[in-house]
């Protein structure tokens, strides 16, 4: 009975070796799983980081004005400041006058 005892420890003890041999590849494993999965993931956020900017930029050119309604809109604004300028020197003018005849009175 005793022998059969012995037996029993030294097989016993050799599965625990192999178990002890397979939980430290397993644990490097699950090491070299997390590593991978963290550069994936920091991948994946650099892709959508990029992919965020090229929406951006594609959303800001569809928005852009052409060039030629820019010059439409500069054009109106200077024909517009021409027009008050006009306006301003005639008022001028007008309150020169008032003033010319005021002095008379």
């Amino acid at each position: 009975e005793e022998e059969e005892e012995e037996e029993g420890h030294s097989e016993s003890s050799e599965p625990s070796v192999i178990s002890d041999r397979s939980r430290r590849t397993l644990a490097a494993m699950k090491e070299e799983l997390e590593l991978a999965r963290q550069e994936a993931a920091q991948a994946l956020d650099c892709l959508c980081a990029e992919q965020e900017g090229r929406a951006q930029d594609a959303l800001q050119l569809k928005d852009s004005v052409p060039l030629s309604k820019h010059k439409e809109a500069l054009s109106a604004v200077s024909e517009q400041l021409a027009q008050t300028l006009q306006e301003l020197q005639e008022e001028k003018t007008l309150r020169a006058q008032a003033e010319e005849q005021a002095a008379k009175l």
